[in-house]
């Protein structure tokens, strides 16, 4: 094919709205040359339009191409670790349950002695974690665990199906969840996620000893790590 006749067809598709890339499929010139011949070609708005949609659907499939990659990379890493961490003894979740309280959970101090255990957070996974470390090595079942749900006051209208949500999740009755309204002062506050569900705070009944246990691991652990 003559140049004179691969740059008449370049014009040609160009004033259709084709791209570069997508010319250069039909005719096998540099794209430099391309730009040569295309440079004083003005496009109309339909044509700018249409090579615009087809840029945006070039980012758009090319980002969900990362995010593919990026979930499975997630996926293997996941597995990977999964595969290679083996099971939990009990001693390690009772090491996991005390460093979880000692990140969430109240403390005693001389100004409310007495109190008893309480574990607040927003993840479902930590609840339950912390939950299942009360029964395995304290022997605290759930007829003695109360909670209180903290909610925005902008999404009051849900809390009734957010105490369902920690009722099923929790496997407790929802007469066992007291809601409390917090103020949201910020539009980027959590309050504002769609995937929202307040955050929870368990509480343990009769379980101020079962506090200084608590606290009595907590300086076991310091003492073995030779922090003061």
């Amino acid at each position: 094919m003559s140049k004179i006749l691969e740059r008449q067809i370049a014009l040609r598709l160009r004033r259709e709205g084709k791209s570069y890339s997508e010319i250069l499929q039909e005719i096998s010139v540099a794209k430099s040359t391309l730009g040569v011949w295309l440079k004083n070609e003005g496009l109309a708005q339909p044509q700018i339009q249409r090579i615009t949609e087809k840029r945006i659907e070039g980012q758009r499939k090319g980002a969900r191409a990362r995010h593919d990659k990026r979930i499975l990379d997630q996926d293997e890493i996941y597995a990977g670790v999964k595969k290679n961490f083996g099971e939990l003894s009990m001693r390690d979740l009772l090491v996991l349950g005390i460093a979880l309280y000692w990140a969430e959970g109240s403390k005693e101090s001389a100004n409310r002695p007495g109190s008893g255990v309480v574990f607040t957070n927003e993840e479902p996974r930590m609840i339950l974690a912390f939950i299942r470390f009360l029964e395995y090595n304290f022997m605290v079942f759930k007829d003695r665990i109360y909670c209180e749900l903290y909610i925005h006051n902008d999404r009051v209208r849900e809390s009734e199906s957010i105490v369902e949500y920690w009722s099923d999740i929790l496997e407790l009755p929802k007469t066992s969840f007291r809601i409390y309204l917090k103020h949201s002062v910020r539009s980027n506050s959590n309050s504002h996620k769609k995937e929202y569900h307040g955050t929870l705070r368990i509480k343990v009944k009769s379980s101020s000893d079962l506090l200084r246990q608590m606290e009595g691991y907590v300086r076991a652990i310091c003492s073995n790590w030779g922090v003061v």
